[in-house]
């Protein structure tokens, strides 16, 4: 697994070496909250790998959500997660200081965060264009 994802990222880093055409940035599936997360924690609760599980998961609903993906795909994305051992998850994190470090995240553009959302297993759309309350709503579950 650790192999093929090696070669897929290679792959996707040579075509877009300094993220100008929008295709490297497909690789921070997870990173919007996962960095926020981390951030919000003082790097002291998760691992880099935990925060971004954690952020794939909300990414992936926030997906279901905006009609880009379906439930099988949200389940199947939560399932791999659990069984790689990593969480789903976060508790106990404030909410404003999460919603705080994603303003200042290197992935705010024009005041917005930017998403890497599944339309399906391995498939993503790059946006700015989710709106803040439903994000709100989605990611509030994934801080409760």
């Amino acid at each position: 697994m650790v192999e093929r994802s090696s070669r897929i990222k290679a792959r996707i880093v040579s075509r877009d070496e300094r993220e100008t055409k929008n295709i490297r940035a497909q690789l921070n599936f997870g990173h919007t909250l996962g960095h926020a997360l981390e951030t919000a924690t003082h790097y002291r609760r998760w691992t880099h790998g935990e925060a971004i599980a954690i952020g794939m998961c909300a990414a992936a609903h926030l997906g279901r959500e905006m009609g880009l993906c379906s439930a099988a795909d949200v389940q199947r994305i939560v399932r791999l997660i659990r069984a790689a051992g990593l969480p789903t998850q976060s508790a106990g994190v404030s909410r404003s200081a999460v919603f705080h470090a994603m303003q200042f995240d290197k992935k705010f553009i024009h005041g917005r965060p930017r998403w890497v959302l599944p339309t399906r297993v391995g498939q993503v759309v790059v946006t700015e264009a989710v709106p803040a309350a439903l994000a709100a709503g989605v990611l509030g579950q994934y801080l409760a």
